[in-house]
């Protein structure tokens, strides 16, 4: 019985342990199923979130493909416009330089025009100047050769006041011409080599002349005043450096003086040609000029050092003419340069007003009054359009002005030789020594010299 019991109690101990046995492995299957559920569900889940991330990025690289595109198409609609704006400049750019191309086509034809029209202007005021010029060549022969020196009275006064224009005329005739060709600015190295040339121009022709004047300056020392070799050095070596002149060739200071004006006029060019600076030059050059011949006229009135310098004056200068040439060459520089303002407020009134100063000069002796005279009949004759004269024949007279200037007291003085008293004043010997210029001129002009070198020194 208890054997019975004991093999139940085992049964039942067996059948538990087997109850237990599979309800562990139930268990176990249970555990093993829920986590190969749960790893399923893992899976799923890791393959719906990798799905959604795929997705998600194929979103995104199609919204960056879309963003991109529309870039491009946005970059792409830009470069079309830029492209546009940048025809629609060019074309504008190039309406804009064909427009400026026509201006400045119309302006330099209106400039040439212009040019031409002031080249007209120009070329008959030379004209006008080159027959005046000729005019007041015949004066200065009068001057040396005094073919009304038995006239007195108001006749004389009217002889003297009309010669009186001859060579400031030159002088300011030479300022304005050589102005004429200058170039703006006035300080540029142009200008400068033009003034040296000038200065080398005038100082050549002095040379040439003095030497062509030399057997006359002997005649005077050694043959007139008797003088030594060794005095009659040191004079003709103070009258070349200091007063332009010796026996019987008085027209060669006009070269001295054009030679300091021309020094002068450098320098003024040199620093701009302004016209303050060139106003103080005209003034101090008059005052030097007029002061020298006052102090020389009375040096026996002065003491002291207004004396001894009123006597250096007189035995260097002799006189203040040779400063004359700066004021005047620099008034006909003025005039050039203000030629266009001076025209157009005097062209109707020049000839009244230098008639009406002449006639007041005439009657009264002043030295501002003559040089208003002279300005008055320079701006008058510069006003002058001379359209019936030729070029050629405008060169001829030029030409023949500079022989008749020049060359007329070798002429008077031979004339004097053959009339048998020398120097041989008044009216025959005035008439000689212009015709006898006047044929030096013809024949120098003629075609197988007039272009010589040594012929282009002495004349032009």
């Amino acid at each position: 019985m208890r054997a019975e019991q004991s093999r139940a109690e085992q049964s039942r101990a067996e059948q538990s342990r087997a109850e237990q046995s599979r309800a562990e492995q139930s268990r176990a299957e249970q555990s093993r199923a829920e986590q190969s559920r749960a790893e399923q569900s893992r899976a799923e889940q890791s393959r719906a979130e990798q799905s959604r991330a795929e997705q998600s990025r194929a979103e995104q690289s199609r919204a960056e493909q879309s963003r991109a595109e529309q870039s491009r198409a946005e970059q792409s609609r830009a470069e079309q416009s830029r492209a546009e704006q940048s025809r629609a400049e060019q074309s504008r750019a190039e309406q804009s330089r064909a427009e400026q191309s026509r201006a400045e086509q119309s302006r330099a034809e209106q400039s040439r025009a212009e040019q031409s029209r002031a080249e007209q202007s120009r070329a008959e005021q030379s004209r006008a100047i080159d027959v005046v010029k000729f005019l007041m060549a015949i004066c200065v022969v009068a001057i040396h050769t005094q073919p009304l020196q038995s006239v007195d009275g108001i006749g004389k006064n009217l002889y003297e006041t009309t010669v009186a224009l001859s060579v400031p005329f030159f002088f300011m005739s030479t300022g304005y011409l050589v102005f004429g060709k200058l170039i703006l600015p006035y300080d540029c190295e142009y200008n400068k080599k033009k003034a040296k040339k000038q200065i080398l121009k005038m100082l050549r022709a002095y040379f040439i002349w003095s030497i062509l004047y030399l057997p006359l300056a002997f005649y005077g020392f050694f043959s007139v005043d008797k003088y030594g070799i060794f005095k009659s050095g040191i004079l003709y070596i103070r009258n070349i450096l200091f007063q332009g002149q010796n026996y019987f060739s008085y027209p060669l200071w006009y070269l001295l003086a054009a030679i300091y004006a021309s020094i002068v006029f450098y320098f003024l060019i040199r620093n701009g040609f302004q016209t303050s600076r060139v106003i103080w030059a005209i003034s101090i050059s008059f005052i030097i000029s007029k002061g020298t011949d006052y102090l020389v006229i009375n040096q026996n009135s002065f003491h002291g050092f207004s004396r001894l310098l009123a006597v250096c004056l007189a035995k260097t200068f002799s006189e203040g003419r040779v400063f004359s040439g700066i004021y005047l060459m620099l008034i006909g520089a003025l005039i050039q340069k203000y030629s266009k303002w001076i025209n157009n407020a005097m062209v109707r009134y020049s000839c009244i007003i230098f008639v009406t100063l002449f006639i007041f000069d005439v009657f009264i002796d002043n030295v501002f009054l003559r040089l208003s005279v002279c300005v008055a009949f320079f701006i008058f004759v510069q006003n002058l359009k001379v359209k019936k004269v030729t070029d050629a024949q405008s060169h001829f007279l030029r030409r023949m002005s500079t022989v008749v200037f020049y060359a007329h007291m070798i002429i008077f003085f031979l004339w004097g030789l053959i009339d048998g008293k020398e120097p041989s004043y008044g009216f025959t010997g005035f008439i000689a020594s212009l015709v006898g210029t006047v044929v030096l001129a013809v024949i120098i002009s003629a075609n197988r010299i007039k272009n010589s070198r040594l012929v282009r020194e002495l004349f032009g």
